[in-house]
């Protein structure tokens, strides 16, 4: 079982393939420090979809080789997030990270039964956190509301798989 982030870190620079994140409008510091921190782990390749020349210019402050990352000019916000959907629909992305646009606009092009990545009427979100005060890495569940959700085709059923991929063991209580 995973007890803390650099555990995790291990595990995931042991596979063989880095994961692919699609950040959608990456043209800001923050999101750009995050992404480049992973990239630099060994962790992730980005792929940077937003305003290339800003991109790029917060790269190069950043001291971060643009080649290291594939960057998509898209000046429109909610095409950039269209963009990343499409790529992690068709397996091109292994996930969506939330640049510099609004919530709404991201989710909105997330759970379109067309062109989002929804695959059934219910999405779960999935988050981790380290505590110092706790022996291991927790997933909580956030966003359960009702009493009545439980099996394997409910939101926490859903999550199982991935506390498994994970190399957790999944605790759910609903």
């Amino acid at each position: 079982m995973l007890k803390n982030f650099e555990q995790m870190k291990e595990m995931l620079r042991a596979k063989p393939v880095k994961r692919r994140v699609a950040v959608a409008t990456a043209q800001d510091e923050h999101t750009l420090q995050a992404v480049v921190a992973a990239a630099r782990d060994g962790l992730v390749t980005p792929v940077l979809i937003g305003q290339e020349a800003r991109i790029r210019e917060l790269l190069d402050g950043m001291e971060f080789d643009a080649r290291q990352a594939e960057i998509l000019n898209e000046e429109d916000p909610a095409t950039c997030a269209q963009i990343a959907a499409d790529l992690a629909r068709e397996g091109k992305a292994d996930c969506i990270m939330k640049g510099k646009l609004e919530t709404g606009t991201l989710m909105k092009v997330l759970v379109n039964r067309e062109r989002g990545i929804r695959k059934n009427d219910v999405m779960s979100l999935v988050a981790f956190f380290e505590s110092p005060y706790y022996h291991q890495r927790r997933h909580p569940h956030p966003g359960l509301g009702r009493d009545d959700l439980a099996g394997p085709e409910t939101p926490a059923g859903r999550a199982v798989p991935g506390y498994r991929a994970d190399a957790c063991k999944p605790q759910t209580g609903l």
